[in-house]
């Protein structure tokens, strides 16, 4: 689980819950992409999820973050495995969806909005 951050904050984490143990790992924006909070999540065929992130913050937070990035994460280790595409101007990556022929597809936030592509 992930979202925007809170009144005063910039950045936000992701949530893990394990349903079976009924507990959780709480990842800080630190570990993932710092000053950037994750906007969209979709899962890959590999047990990893692909993420598009954005520099949105809560209501009187600081704007740090140059511009949006898509990362991938490692379900099982909570590591960051893919490489992070820069998308130069674009603040926000609001939604990851699959496309066609496997591939995956990221809309930014920009006027107008932009589709862009990750991988197979």
């Amino acid at each position: 689980m992930a979202g925007t951050p809170e009144y005063g904050y910039t950045g936000w984490g992701m949530l893990f819950w394990d349903r079976k143990t009924e507990s959780r790992i709480l990842l800080e924006h630190t570990e993932l992409l710092p000053d950037q909070s994750t906007m969209s999540l979709i899962p890959l065929a590999d047990g990893k999820l692909l993420g598009g992130a954005g520099t949105r913050v809560g209501t009187g937070g600081e704007v740090k973050a140059a511009q949006a990035e898509l990362y991938v994460i490692d379900m099982v280790t909570k590591k960051l495995t893919g490489i992070r595409r820069y998308f130069q101007g674009r603040r926000n990556i609001q939604s990851c969806v699959w496309g066609p022929k496997g591939w995956s597809l990221g809309w930014c936030h920009s006027r107008p909005t932009t589709p862009i592509t990750w991988m197979k």
